[in-house]
């Protein structure tokens, strides 16, 4: 009996000073549709499943077949258990999710992407949220057009997304480095609404809801 609550007491120890000390190396956002989720382990338990997100659209494509998906796993802890229930509940719709990617995986999950934060996509207006633009640079070549951002991933300094084109139905890289930006991406990346972007290369510079 004491052979067993040492170990218990191990790997408890191991646990917390895992959560403490993993380093994360990202954090991002995303449109995702959930479609697996299943609780599993045996001493420690955690939330496992699998994601759809938006990729990249290859160089050479038809324009009905652009729209790229990948799949990607993910984890959170076990104490989450109404965020559990409400993905279960709304099992292959779309959701606004956020995430960090830790270097190494914790030992309480499986996986090296833990899910934050997961909420359904809102049908509301984005007028009350201002125009964003900023001209740090003169560009020669711009382009507009309707569509939304589907996801951002921050790593450093700067960050990078994915932004779907819907007059060509394609899905663009860009990046930005302008910590506003990011934070007034992810708030509109809440609303199912689509705005007009304004970018130049792979910078988005302006963005009118």
């Amino acid at each position: 009996m004491k052979k067993i609550l040492a170990i218990i007491s191990i790997l408890f120890i191991y646990s917390f000073s895992s959560q403490i000390y993993c380093e994360i190396i990202s954090e991002g956002s995303a449109i995702a549709r959930i479609i697996s989720l299943e609780k599993r382990g045996i001493l420690i338990k955690s939330y496992e499943g699998q994601m759809e997100v938006a990729a990249a659209s290859k160089d050479s494509c038809e324009k009905e077949e652009c729209i790229d998906k990948e799949i990607i796993s993910f984890s959170f802890r076990s104490d989450r258990e109404e965020t559990a229930e409400f993905i279960t509940k709304n099992l292959n719709k779309q959701f606004y999710v956020s995430y960090v990617i830790h270097h190494e995986k914790p030992f309480s999950i499986e996986t090296t992407l833990e899910l934050m934060d997961v909420s359904g996509q809102r049908n509301s207006s984005l007028k009350d949220l201002p125009l964003f633009s900023y001209t740090r640079k003169h560009f020669e070549t711009t382009e507009k057009f309707k569509g939304k951002i589907l996801r951002i991933e921050k790593e450093g300094t700067g960050a990078g997304g994915l932004v779907y084109n819907r007059e060509k139905n394609r899905i663009f890289r860009f990046k930005t480095e302008e910590d506003d930006f990011i934070r007034y991406i992810t708030r509109i990346m809440q609303s199912k609404k689509e705005y007009t972007i304004h970018i130049a290369k792979d910078t988005i510079f302006e963005i009118k809801l």
